[in-house]
């Protein structure tokens, strides 16, 4: 639908008194002058579309669904855009099939920490290691308080366990982030990195990044949350990540940041996930 400066535009003839009635979204009646087929190109495909003329000398033009759905394109809404997707030999990305795929993964799009159920982290300790038990490191009074929620909130989420005794034990490290929580983190250089056979494993260069990516058309980014917290350690391992702090003794039962290994078991884990996918 087009006003008059528009339909002056378009050049077509004097404009005929139609019986077409329309209203408004507020119920007013907008009145039809006149009942157009016009011919509207789309890349190389052309339709030919009724268009209505109003005697409204301002607002704007107004691109109605019928056309759309000449063109079998999708409409749908993407972060307050609107998006047109092409619905020939492609896949119907509308609200409808992402609210299918959140169902049917739900377990994947569910709040809280997720954990990998095909893979454990192994840390092999050296021939000759020997435990190390560090006391409680003290801990400013203004932030217990963070701490203890903290403490709490790993524990919620399967992250740590409380354990009653332990012949390994790290200090922790509390760390502000920019949000105003904290962190906490064992002190792992103390405990154990330097018993550790620290596993080997190629981190990727971006040289080589580039290259593999350089005739492609369509890239994404996948940021994990906590991504070494989403591997679960194996029972061996276990034994010895525990962590000394104010409201006793904690042990990991994820891979934890800090860990000399902790970087190559995750970049082998994530090249064994994308084995296979070109990219």
């Amino acid at each position: 639908m087009i006003g008059l400066p528009g339909y002056k535009e378009l050049g077509h003839s004097p404009y005929k008194l139609t019986n077409q009635l329309l209203k408004s979204y507020s119920g007013q009646q907008v009145p039809i002058k006149d009942s157009l087929t016009v011919p509207v190109p789309c890349g190389s495909r052309s339709r030919e579309l009724p268009l209505l003329v109003t005697d409204l000398t301002n607002g704007c033009n107004l691109f109605g669904i019928d056309p759309f759905d000449a063109f079998n394109f999708d409409v749908y809404s993407a972060e307050e855009s609107l998006v047109l997707l092409p619905m020939a030999n492609q896949l119907r990305l509308n609200r409808v099939y992402v609210d299918n795929l959140r169902e049917k993964y739900k377990h994947l799009f569910s709040p809280g920490l997720g954990r990998c159920v095909t893979f454990q982290a192994h840390l092999q300790l050296k021939a000759g290691a020997h435990p190390k038990f560090f006391k409680v490191r003290l801990i400013p009074f203004s932030c217990m308080d963070s701490v203890k929620q903290e403490v709490d909130r790993l524990t919620r989420s399967g992250i740590w366990k409380p354990v009653k005794s332990s012949a390994w034990a790290a200090p922790v490290v509390i760390v502000p982030k920019s949000s105003g929580s904290i962190r906490i983190c064992g002190d792992f250089k103390l405990l154990v990195n330097s018993q550790l056979e620290i596993e080997q494993y190629p981190i990727p260069q971006i040289e080589k990044i580039s290259q593999k990516l350089g005739k492609s058309q369509a890239f994404t980014k996948i940021d994990l949350s906590d991504a070494y917290l989403q591997i679960e350690l194996d029972e061996e391992s276990k034994a010895f990540m525990v962590v000394n702090t104010p409201y006793g003794l904690y042990q990991y039962q994820r891979l934890p940041f800090g860990v000399a290994s902790a970087p190559s078991i995750f970049q082998r884990f994530t090249d064994q996930l994308m084995s296979g996918i070109p990219g």
